[in-house]
């Protein structure tokens, strides 16, 4: 151990906080209690007569903006408990009115892989690098959404990432 070097439990890398365990448990708490505050907001907008659709648009742009940052390289390591925390705050943004529909964080997360993985699939993408290689078209296999090698996931972990998650995607 290094002597004047604190040892810290979480980082905050582009914005998601990243707990030395690899946890995601204080970046869902973080944006549970930001998105609470917006709650408040949009509580105090209604109570002086916005309108719903303009609730809405303030939904899209606060709450669903704030779920949604970097949606696929958190959303595949959040455990059961704060995946029921988030669909629990969707859940009351729609009892009271801000949203037209019930959204799920599995829905959010599923559309946001396949948006990202569309984009990374152009050559020009700065993450195509990441992506594996393609297979020959020669191969009679199940039909996919793409045209790469699928990998050998052995850990919960690896399969929990993002590319790993994209390729194993279900046809649209």
């Amino acid at each position: 151990m290094l002597p004047n070097i604190e040892r810290c439990t979480a980082v905050k890398l582009l914005g998601v906080f990243l707990s030395y365990q690899l946890r995601l448990d204080k970046h869902v708490t973080r944006v549970l209690k930001s998105c609470r505050s917006y709650m408040y907001m949009l509580r105090s907008y209604k109570a002086r007569g916005l309108g719903e659709s303009k609730l809405q648009i303030i939904f899209n742009a606060f709450i669903m903006a704030k779920i949604r940052y970097a949606l696929p390289a958190w959303g595949g390591f959040v455990k059961a408990t704060e995946i029921g925390r988030i669909n629990s705050l969707l859940r009351k943004c729609k009892k009271f009115g801000y949203c037209k529909m019930v959204y799920t964080f599995e829905d959010l997360l599923m559309d946001s892989d396949k948006k990202l993985f569309k984009q990374l699939q152009h050559e020009k993408h700065c993450l195509h690098q990441l992506l594996p290689e393609r297979r020959s078209l020669g191969d009679k296999l199940r039909v996919r959404n793409h045209s790469f090698l699928l990998p050998s996931c052995k850990t919960e972990l690896h399969k929990s990432s993002f590319i790993n998650r994209a390729l194993f995607l279900p046809l649209q």
